[in-house]
């Protein structure tokens, strides 16, 4: 349950700790923050680490490093993490967990509209082709059919009172 921290290149970045990474070695680039969970609950500190403004801003602030960004243990130290009351910080994580929900089902009914948009395309070049049904071996292709059409003379619209 520890949270990782990107210290270089795109500084912040992180990430929570699974229990079956128990014994992995960690990266120079990477900070841990080890927090008591009776106190800051991991789930809720990697969220804030990923997008809370207060912290967001801190660590452009404190960011150093023209070339390549670099945070350090001692900038992260002195940063302010707003805690909120663990009961506060449950309500906070229960209700983002439900947001996920709701993102996660926009991010895949936006894919299936893309696909149908594509598909909709698909058969409309397909219609064109003459693919979408079987076709008779002496049916004329659309092409004469239409340039008949255009050469028949129209049709006499007779005025009625």
């Amino acid at each position: 349950d520890d949270v990782l921290f990107t210290r270089s290149g795109t500084v912040g970045r992180s990430a929570i700790v699974p229990q079956r990474a128990s014994g992995f070695v960690m990266s120079s680039h990477i900070l841990r923050v080890r927090q008591d969970p009776r106190f800051y609950l991991p789930e809720l500190m990697f969220r804030a680490f990923r997008g809370e403004p207060t912290i967001k801003n801190q660590l452009l602030e404190l960011t150093r490093g023209a070339t390549r960004p670099g945070f350090n243990t001692q900038l992260l130290s002195g940063m302010t993490i707003p805690v909120p009351p663990l009961a506060e910080q449950s309500q906070i994580l229960e209700r983002l967990q439900a947001l996920d929900v709701l993102i996660e089902s926009f991010a895949e009914k936006t894919k299936l509209i893309a696909r149908l948009d594509g598909l909709d395309r698909s058969i409309l070049a397909k219609a064109f082709r003459g693919e979408l049904a079987p076709q008779e071996p002496t049916d004329e292709p659309a092409t004469v059919h239409l340039e008949r059409l255009r050469t028949q003379s129209p049709p006499s619209k007779a005025k009625t009172r």
